[in-house]
């Protein structure tokens, strides 16, 4: 009897614990022991808010240089400062014998040398020479892209006028230098030259004057320094309204150039020019049998690397002397001008 009361009571606790659970989970006591497993709970994706930062980041200014870029100077610019200059310039003479006419590929190598030295140069030929060298284009195009200028030079008056032109005809640029004059022919200088090709040409700068054709024993001026001479009688007076200047070469070695500038002369611009003869190559001396010296390329390098360290001293052509005289205020620099 006890036992079916325990019995009955078990029973009863059973139903009613059952009866407490969901209504949606299912007990198969007649099914194997492995039942499904409950479905996963679904989350709804979270959605990313994007960071907003605190502190906007800095704009980035462009850089503004702090040193303006500076510019070579120009050889042709006058100084910019007070101190006196000496401008040393060089050239070499082709005369129309041919007996005078250099080595084209010499002349060229030669003409490389010195002005990738710091040498400037300019070259005067006769117009034989540029009607009859066969090379004569190549060498005037190949050296004015080294630099070097082709100024005027002639022992006829007329010839200058073709000179120019045949320049022109062989691809060059002519300058308005006069490289060689006898005094005598000065005032044929005072009026532009008409051309065959139509144009004109006026020379407003001249180099190298002799007194005699002959360039006998002291027929050549030794000048130093720039001028504008008044006329073939009174060359060494100076006329401020002149329409020539004259560029003084000294005694056209390398010694009388280095004398000068270490001299430091006061004048705002003064002037030398180193001449080479072209078929030896080397510079002339005026003291010596033929006109020849003994400097050749490599004393003439060594030159022009002592004179870069003198702030005094600018290497510049002929032509470049002349403007840079002008442009620092045409102040009389003449050695022997009154």
């Amino acid at each position: 009897m006890k036992r079916s009361l325990r019995l009955i009571f078990a029973i009863t606790i059973l139903l009613t614990a059952c009866s407490q659970l969901p209504s949606s989970i299912t007990i198969n006591l007649g099914s194997p022991t492995n039942t499904a497993a409950p479905a996963p709970t679904q989350v709804a994706p979270l959605t990313a808010v994007p960071l907003q930062p605190t502190v906007a980041p800095p704009t980035a200014a462009p850089l503004k240089p702090t040193v303006a870029p500076t510019v070579a100077a120009s050889p042709t610019s006058a100084p910019k400062s007070n101190q006196p200059m000496v401008y040393i310039s060089g050239t070499t003479h082709i005369e129309t014998n041919r007996q005078s006419w250099p080595n084209p590929d010499a002349f060229i190598n030669f003409l490389r040398q010195v002005t990738t030295a710091g040498m400037k140069w300019s070259v005067g030929a006769d117009i034989g020479w540029l009607e009859g060298e066969a090379r004569a284009g190549e060498i005037i195009k190949t050296t004015e892209a080294m630099g070097v200028e082709w100024d005027i030079h002639a022992h006829q008056t007329s010839d200058r006028a073709k000179n120019v032109v045949k320049i022109k005809n062989l691809g060059g640029k002519p300058n308005t230098v006069i490289s060689g004059l006898v005094l005598t022919e000065l005032e044929e200088m005072r009026s532009p030259f008409k051309l065959s090709d139509g144009g004109t040409w006026f020379g407003d700068i001249l180099w190298g004057f002799t007194l005699r054709p002959d360039h006998s024993a002291g027929s050549e001026d030794t000048s130093t320094g720039l001028w504008k001479p008044k006329n073939s009688k009174e060359f060494y007076t100076h006329d401020p309204n002149g329409s020539i200047i004259m560029v003084g070469g000294g005694t056209r070695d390398l010694k009388g150039a280095e004398t000068l500038a270490k001299s430091n002369p006061k004048f705002a611009v003064t002037s030398a020019t180193i001449m080479v003869t072209p078929v030896k190559l080397v510079v002339i001396n005026m003291d010596a049998k033929g006109g020849l010296g003994t400097d050749g390329v490599n004393e003439i390098k060594s030159f022009a690397e002592r004179m870069s360290k003198l702030s005094n001293v600018r290497l510049a052509t002929i032509s470049q002397t002349a403007k840079a005289w002008v442009e620092a205020g045409s102040v009389v620099s003449g050695s022997q001008v009154k």
